[in-house]
């Protein structure tokens, strides 16, 4: 067997990290078994973290240093993983998967065994060979059985898809691709020599270290993204729209009409409106949204743009002043409502009630009242 350094420190260092890695999944399947429970495929994850530690543990005591063949012995192991958390709810698949995922299971822990008694001359290099061929043959049953059960049942498949569903779908595809090409790149370096060699297996099982923890992590966790939690409502929002655009539809103009309702609020208690520079952006973190969508609540609830929406409420406010105070003249109106100008003021005030702000307060400079003539919506 290849080894990549001839030295007992490395050796040591290396079974410690990977150890303690595993031994950090294993405590934490641990708790949330005696948490919520053992269901399903669940004591699969805890196999893989433990075929893990022994196949490394065995390879690095059988060899006395880190070796090339390290990322073969840990693909084995997330293949456990991989296996048992691509089962469905069907027993068609599930029992199969599960049968696959023993056998990983006990191949992996009778490799460590074979590694740990015979001597390394004579059976490390001929029992470390059959790795890859393990983990090809699982390969093939994987695809198959995932195969004909996803085939057999199309019409049931895809009547239940949700947004949900495809997007654990594409990541699991993406996963096995990124698996793969770990695996071949590990094989490819055991071709190598020297430091190129060397580097390329290191880098190649640190990657697959890196590969079996987000497949643990995201499997416990029952997630479809492991980095970015926040990402995958966002996600499975956008397919629901696209799966079911008309309830996808039905809850976005929900979604507008209470964003608008807290405008609308927001508006009447503060009168954000009075300053003369006020702009989408400001509102939109007031009201811990975006600017598009405070546009399209307006829009939707009123058939106006923001700064329509803005003036209206300006000019309802100046006529209110004027109704207080009859003597105010139109200038000090269009200051006092948010106005920048007065040619401003006139053509908002114009555009909404259909005369000139001098004309208005003419007829009702002395009437004290007159309503509001327009309705916002």
């Amino acid at each position: 067997m290849k080894v990549i350094f001839d030295n007992d420190l490395l050796s040591l260092c290396a079974g410690a990290v990977i150890s303690c890695v595993y031994i950090a999944m294993i405590s934490d399947f641990i708790y949330r078994a005696v948490k919520h429970g053992i269901r399903g495929m669940a004591v699969f994850r805890v196999f893989s973290a433990v075929s893990a530690m022994a196949l490394v543990i065995s390879g690095l005591t059988a060899n006395g240093s880190l070796y090339h063949a390290m990322s073969s012995d840990i693909a084995l192991s997330s293949m456990i993983i991989l296996v048992a958390g691509s089962a469905g709810a069907r027993y068609q698949e599930e029992i199969p998967l599960a049968v696959l995922a023993s056998l990983l299971f006990a191949s992996s822990l009778a490799v460590a065994v074979i590694r740990l008694i015979l001597p390394s001359e004579s059976g490390e290099a001929g029992i470390s060979c059959w790795i890859p061929v393990i983990l090809s043959v699982s390969v093939i049953l994987f695809t198959f059985v995932k195969s004909v059960s996803d085939f057999s049942c199309i019409r049931e498949f895809l009547k239940g898809m949700t947004a949900r569903k495809y997007a654990h779908a594409v990541v699991t595809c993406h996963f096995c691709y990124l698996y793969m090409g770990v695996v071949l790149f590990g094989a490819s370096s055991m071709t190598l020599s020297g430091a190129a060699g060397s580097f390329m297996s290191v880098l190649c099982t640190v990657g697959m270290l890196v590969l079996h923890v987000g497949l643990y992590l995201r499997i416990s966790r029952d997630t479809v993204f492991i980095l970015y939690d926040g990402f995958e409502a966002d996600f499975t929002g956008r397919m629901d729209r696209i799966l079911h655009p008309e309830e996808g539809r039905t809850r976005s103009d929900s979604g507008y009409r209470s964003t608008y309702e807290r405008l609308n609020a927001f508006f009447e208690d503060r009168k954000p409106y009075l300053d003369c520079d006020l702009t989408i952006a400001d509102i939109a973190k007031e009201l811990y949204t975006n600017k598009l969508y405070v546009s399209k609540s307006i829009n939707l609830c009123t058939g106006k743009n923001f700064c329509q929406y803005v003036n209206y409420h300006r000019v309802k406010y100046s006529m209110e002043l004027f109704r207080a105070d009859p003597h105010l003249k139109v200038s000090q109106l269009a200051e006092m409502s948010g106005f920048h100008t007065v040619a401003s003021y006139n053509m908002a005030f114009k555009l909404i009630m259909n005369e000139s702000p001098g004309e208005w307060c003419r007829r009702h400079r002395f009437c004290g009242g007159g309503q509001f003539e327009k309705s916002e919506t």
